[in-house]
């Protein structure tokens, strides 16, 4: 239910709505350990960084939508942004699907490191979600309604 959600946005996709979730996610979170307040705020801005860099404005998703809750079994972080087609995020959903499929988190943002080192791409080096995984323990997950892209990023608490 969306009344569960403590912080709860939409906005048109600026750079600023980045700091500015920072900042709510802190106060937040300003009761938990300094390392939980910091993977937050790493987990929520890259999501929100790649809804700024790589989502548009759609039907089903005008804007971008972030929603951030807490209790005290675990941290939830949704982002939802429009996208053109399920083919304009191909590399997302193979991303996504080795996330999903792989025992060694650390090793993924490793190869991708690795990738960006031999064959530097200048659209993008699409970085973000292997560094949550990496940084975070945040688990991440996905789906995809009509041209809606919805991203969670969860870390159990206790």
């Amino acid at each position: 239910m969306e009344d569960e959600y403590s912080i709860h946005f939409t906005t048109q996709p600026t750079w600023s709505f980045v700091t500015t979730i920072q900042e709510r996610v802190k106060v937040e979170l300003k009761a938990y350990e300094q390392s939980i307040i910091e993977s937050s705020e790493i987990a929520a801005s890259e999501l929100i960084e790649n809804a700024i860099k790589y989502g548009i404005a759609t039907e089903d998703a005008p804007a971008v939508e972030f929603k951030f809750k807490c209790n005290s079994k675990h941290i939830e972080i949704c982002v939802t942004n429009g996208i053109e087609s399920i083919g304009s995020i191909n590399e997302l959903i193979l991303c996504m699907e080795k996330i999903k499929t792989s025992t060694n988190k650390q090793e993924l943002y490793i190869q991708r490191l690795q990738e960006i080192l031999e064959q530097p791409n200048p659209s993008g080096s699409k970085l973000g979600l292997y560094r949550i995984l990496s940084e975070t323990e945040f688990d991440l997950s996905y789906k995809i309604e009509g041209q809606k892209l919805i991203v969670w990023a969860i870390r159990n608490i206790g």
